[in-house]
C-alpha cells in the first residue's frame, strides 16, 4: 500500500481566503474557427494556449479522475512548450479542475 511521506496539509499551505489584491479579466468568447486546432497542423505557428474550451491534444484524449472516484475531470487549461517553455522536445501542458473537490491536476504530453 503506498503511503504519503508529508501531510496533506500544513501549516505552511496556502489559505482558501481571498487575495487582498484582485484583478478582473474579461473573456470574450472563442470564435468558431479555434474551437478546435490540431497540435500537429499548427506547425509552431498558431497559439495553442488555452483557457478552458477543448484542449489540443498531441497524443491523444487523456482526462485524469478524481482520486478515490470514476468521475472524469474538467479541462482547465494549456501551455504550449513550443511558445517560450520548451520542456523536453516540445509539448504541452494540460491542467485539469474538479469543482467538488477543489483538486486541480496537470498531465504533460510530448512530440
Amino acid at each position: 500500500m503506498p503511503t504519503p511521506i508529508a501531510p496533506f496539509h500544513s501549516s505552511d499551505d496556502f489559505t482558501s481566503e481571498r487575495a487582498p489584491n484582485e484583478s478582473i479579466a474579461r473573456l470574450a468568447p472563442t470564435p468558431q474557427r479555434w474551437l478546435r486546432q490540431s497540435y500537429g497542423i499548427s506547425n509552431s505557428r498558431q497559439n495553442l494556449f488555452r483557457l478552458g474550451g477543448l484542449p489540443s491534444w498531441i497524443q491523444g484524449p487523456q482526462f485524469p479522475v478524481v482520486p478515490g472516484t470514476d468521475r472524469k475531470m474538467k479541462f482547465l487549461l494549456q501551455f504550449d512548450s513550443l511558445a517560450g517553455f520548451c520542456w523536453g522536445s516540445g509539448g504541452m501542458l494540460y491542467v485539469f479542475w474538479d469543482e467538488d473537490s477543489r483538486i486541480t491536476c496537470h498531465l504533460p504530453q510530448y512530440t
